[in-house]
């Protein structure tokens, strides 16, 4: 409400809405829909979010139909292997969803941008190039090219590339509509996985 979105986890994640997205119907109740030019929701406290080595899993619904490059949640620093992203159509505009650590960087081969509800998202141990990419609670293995190193504590974006004006000039602004934003400091399994993608 206001100018503040409200972190329903009780952890004190809080932001501001960066020239207010439209409210819509989520996947989960509500969800914020943003422009793809000028909407964001930033200045969200980064204290004890995963970072370094150590492990991460990040989740977002996300519904867009965008052929463009385009980042829906981002935190971290802006030097090589310090952000970590859930982008749409990053490589090439062929919809699919990719997790970027900003500059290693992979793509799921799963197409997202048409038009629908999609929980997209990835399980990271921590000290390891392995990592596992889902998509509406499907795993997807791989392996990056050098381990990432997230420097927290500086920096979130929901709706945009975090390092915009820093390490990469373009913001990649998200056009389409975000929902239940989740970030965890441990790997969550694959049944935690289907447990959140089945509950909405």
């Amino acid at each position: 409400t206001g100018t503040t979105a409200y972190d329903f986890s009780g952890n004190g994640k809080n932001g501001t809405y960066v020239n207010t997205p439209a409210s819509t119907t989520g996947k989960i109740g509500g969800a914020l829909l943003f422009n793809g030019t000028s909407q964001n929701i930033g200045n969200i406290n980064t204290s004890a979010l995963p970072s370094g080595t150590s492990a991460v899993s990040m989740f977002a619904w996300i519904k867009t139909s965008t052929t463009t490059r385009e980042t829906a949640v981002s935190y971290g620093g802006s030097a090589a292997g310090q952000a970590v992203a859930l982008n749409v159509n990053q490589a090439a505009a062929n919809g699919h969803f990719y997790v970027d650590f900003y500059s290693t960087y992979l793509d799921s081969g799963v197409t997202v941008n048409d038009g629908l509800w999609h929980l997209v998202g990835f399980t990271l141990a921590g000290s390891t190039t392995s990592i596992t990419m889902y998509v509406d609670g499907t795993a997807y293995s791989g392996t990056l090219g050098s381990i990432p190193n997230i420097l927290a504590g500086t920096n979130m974006q929901i709706g945009r590339w975090v390092t915009a004006g820093a390490g990469d000039t373009n913001p990649y602004y998200f056009n389409g509509s975000i929902d239940d934003v989740r970030i965890y400091n441990r790997v969550l399994s694959a049944t935690e996985v289907k447990t959140i993608n089945n509950a909405a």
